[in-house]
């Protein structure tokens, strides 16, 4: 057989092999169980020889080869005691909270937390519910916001916890929608705000990098008004506060951090972590968790130009064991401390100086590449994006950033509108947590031969443990660095302590980016090796079904070690191959929403394994919802749900579908067929005619008004120019601003009601000392152009 060629099917052959074992064998000769099997797979051995066509590495001198070996063989302990002190880490119900050298626990098991920022003074208090719930349904689990001191304090003796401001309702809303909470107390939290979050009249008395009685008096007080906020809702009181950070900027002496965190239990805030921003120049104090920060930018310096903005930035993390640089004392788990990197670069504020314009493809390298380094916490800094309150002394923003917007690009836009790396990070947390217990205590293994950790090279690493492992691997190549022949293959090596597993694959092209499960135990079935990205574990009757992503461009493959099933069936056929002393049933199937392989153990028990395609995947959600949970694929922008109830978000198109699976147990509107073991269903709605007009007042002025019609959630701004920046006003007052970047900028009109806006584009001056990913062409000595301004409304839908 050809290679690329689907294997023969066996499915008649493995109920005949059933039968004739059954009544000739288990039913006829007094042999134990286990003697059965192995005169079973004896007769299955003399049956069906391995086509050697099929086999997973050509001969050598077919096509070339870049060879990847992981020494895994010595696992070293990642239970063992942390040297964190931690906290009130129970709550009232028993549950405890806790951290070993190496991952953190909940009830003493494996527990892997997957963050997301979301700072509660940056958005509107009458949308956190509903942007917490999108929070909430990417998969996330714990919700870190900064509290900024200038937000609350801006005149000294006069507080103000009210509106966006009121930290105590954002927590209690956290809760509500099962939502821990990690806050950032500062005194400084940066986060591109004016004096790094610090109150004006605090700088003028004080300079905070050196810390005396008195400032640390007054940040005691600040720490004393957040105590009140947050009484009762702390984790030993039955509320969802589980940690605090302290200081984000201006403390450099591991002695201030200590005092900071003595305050902050001096004041009432105990809780079970407790943290400070990683920096090279600081050692994280005994008992403080260092947060890790890992950006796209290779400086985030708002007005220093001379370092290019570039696709080049994925490349700086390559997948390599040595997570620090040499004045770094190594990574923290071999210093007793997880390896939390809980403020990641997948958003990116542009500045004035540089216009970062993300794109999908470097949010999917980073995220692999830091749990591939052994991260066992991951969030997204910020998660969603914001806009800066007004303040009544001075603007709230940093000098050199935008006046309004802190939309930094994040997945959840300023507005709370997804952008694409929205639903891959929801495919990241969603591995997170369904194979968490797995990835958790795997210790990473980087790639034996150091020589080819370079940027031509796959940048890849091995996280294992007893229980399984996971090859972690992306091809960010910088601009100028030459992949290698298309028609060359890759060869995987990996040494376990028990076992060897070997495959090779097709070249992996430029841009991919996943994560490959390796020598797993999923219900005593062993797991070789799949071309395909762990996603769900969900249980179905009797079987146990999981759901694999298709990664572009990599052909999906499933192995499994022949010696752990005892029947196996797959629509696109099952092979058999024998690499050194094992023996593996191999499938390639096709992705879809339908079984691609089913296998028993030998004690009767099924998986059931989905391959979904890449957009499948990324349109699929996992929700508890209708008493059970449940697997849901929509074509809707996003979803939210809460018990007996899906709804379903979507601009500019009427029409949305629903996949469910399972699908019992529901009265909705589904279609006669199903699609595999989904049931479909979809909801229409009228078209909503959106008027709006657009009436140009000066070369770079225009008046923008658009009405929202009823029964539309919102009306989505998108607006396509090219220029320095944009702002839109409302008599005379901006509302909101963007520095371009390339990219469209989208503005919900629900926060402006019904009222005209002031539409202004800055001209990009011939020569300005600006960095772009792509520059902008400029024929003459400035531009502005507005290419369109369209208003789509979103529609929602409601599936109950």
């Amino acid at each position: 057989m050809a290679e690329g060629k689907r294997p023969t099917n066996l499915l008649s052959f493995y109920r005949g092999f059933a039968i004739v074992q059954k009544r000739f064998f288990l039913n006829r000769l007094p042999l134990e169980k286990t003697e059965s099997w192995i005169i079973g797979f004896l007769f299955l051995f003399l049956a069906i020889k391995p086509d050697p066509a099929t086999a997973l590495s050509p001969p050598e001198t077919e096509q070339p080869r870049e060879m990847y070996t992981f020494k895994a063989a010595h696992l070293p302990p990642t239970n063992l005691s942390s040297s964190l002190n931690l906290g009130a880490a129970a709550n009232p119900n028993g549950d405890r909270l806790g951290a070993t050298n190496f991952y953190f626990t909940w009830n003493n098991k494996p527990w892997l937390p997957f963050v997301a920022e979301f700072q509660y003074a940056r958005t509107p208090s009458y949308e956190w519910e509903f942007s917490l719930k999108k929070i909430k349904a990417a998969g996330v689990n714990v919700v870190s916001t900064y509290c900024s001191w200038i937000h609350h304090e801006e005149i000294e003796g006069e507080w103000n916890w009210k509106e966006r401001r009121n930290l105590r309702k954002f927590i209690e809303l956290c809760g509500e929608n099962n939502l821990f909470v990690y806050l950032r107390i500062g005194p400084s939290s940066h986060q591109e705000g004016r004096n790094g979050g610090l109150p004006n009249w605090v700088l003028r008395k004080f300079h905070p990098q050196m810390p005396n009685p008195a400032f640390l008096e007054l940040v005691r007080q600040w720490y004393a008004q957040i105590s009140l906020q947050a009484h009762g809702l702390l984790f030993s009181q039955g509320g969802p506060i589980i940690g605090i950070e302290v200081d984000n900027k201006f403390f450099n002496n591991s002695k201030d951090f200590s005092k900071l965190k003595q305050l902050a239990i001096q004041e009432g805030l105990d809780v079970p972590y407790y943290s400070v921003v990683a920096r090279n120049r600081t050692q994280t104090p005994q008992g403080l968790l260092p947060l890790w920060r890992f950006h796209l930018s290779p400086s985030q310096d708002a007005y220093e130009a001379e370092s290019p903005v570039s696709s080049d930035r994925a490349v700086i993390y390559p997948l390599a064991l040595n997570l620090m640089d040499a004045k770094r004392p190594g990574p923290p788990f071999l210093r007793g401390l997880p390896l939390a990197a809980m403020g990641t670069g997948n958003a990116g504020q542009t500045t004035y100086k540089k216009r970062l314009a993300i794109e999908k493809a470097e949010i999917d390298a980073l995220a692999v590449t830091l749990l591939g380094r052994g991260a066992n916490m991951l969030g997204s800094s910020p998660f969603h994006g914001g806009s800066h309150p007004p303040g009544r002394t001075s603007p709230m923003h940093e000098a050199g950033y935008p006046k309004i917007s802190y939309d930094s690009q994040a997945p959840l836009s300023e507005f709370g509108q997804p952008r694409p790396w929205y639903h891959s990070l929801r495919n990241f947390a969603a591995f997170s947590t369904n194979f968490g217990s797995y990835l958790a205590p795997a210790f990473p293994f980087p790639v034996a031969d150091r020589a080819i950790q370079d940027a031509a090279h796959l940048q890849c690493a091995v996280r294992a443990s007893s229980q399984g492992a996971f090859l972690f691997f992306h091809r960010h190549l910088p601009s100028g660095v030459e992949t290698a022949p298309e028609n060359s293959r890759i060869q995987f090596d990996i040494a376990f302590p028990t076992r060897r597993v070997q495959f090779s694959t097709p070249q992996i092209g430029n841009g991919a980016a996943g994560i490959w499960p390796l020598n797993l135990d999923l219900q005593g079935i062993l797991l070789a090796w799949a071309t395909v990205q762990p996603l769900y574990l969900i249980e179905n009757g009797d079987s146990l079904y999981c759901f694999l992503k298709e990664i572009p461009g990599i052909a999906p493959a499933i192995a499994l070690f022949a010696q752990t099933v005892a029947w196996a069936n797959s629509p696109s056929g099952i092979s058999i191959h024998k690499i050194k002393n094992s023996r593996f049933l191999l499938t390639h199937p096709q992705p879809g929403m339908d079984v691609a392989l089913t296998a028993i153990n030998k004690s009767g028990r099924q998986v059931r394994f989905v391959v979904l395609s890449t957009a499948q995947a990324e349109q699929s959600w996992q929700a508890q919802v209708w008493d059970r949970e449940r697997i849901l694929i929509s074509n809707a922008d996003f979803l939210t749900w809460s018990k007996t109830e899906v709804r379903a978000f979507r601009a500019g198109a009427p029409r949305v579908t629903l996949s469910v699976f399972p699908s019992e147990g529901i009265n909705l509107p589904y279609e006669k067929r199903p699609e595999g073991i989904f049931r479909n269903c979809s909801l229409q709605r009228p078209p909503l005619p959106v008027s709006h007009s657009i009436l140009t007042l000066t070369p770079n002025r225009w008046s923008v008004h658009a009405q929202i019609p009823d029964k539309c959630a919102d009306i989505l701004l998108r607006i396509a120019y090219v220029g320095n920046a944009a702002s839109l006003s409302i008599r005379g007052n901006t509302v909101a601003d963007n520095f371009y970047n390339g990219k469209v900028w989208e503005v919900s009109l629900r926060r402006f009601l019904s009222e005209p806006l002031e539409l202004h584009i800055a001209p990009l001056k011939h020569g300005a000392s600006i960095q772009f990913s792509q520059r902008p062409q400029i024929a003459g000595p400035e531009k502005q152009i507005l290419k369109y301004v369209e208003a789509l409304p979103v529609y929602e839908f409601c599936f109950r």
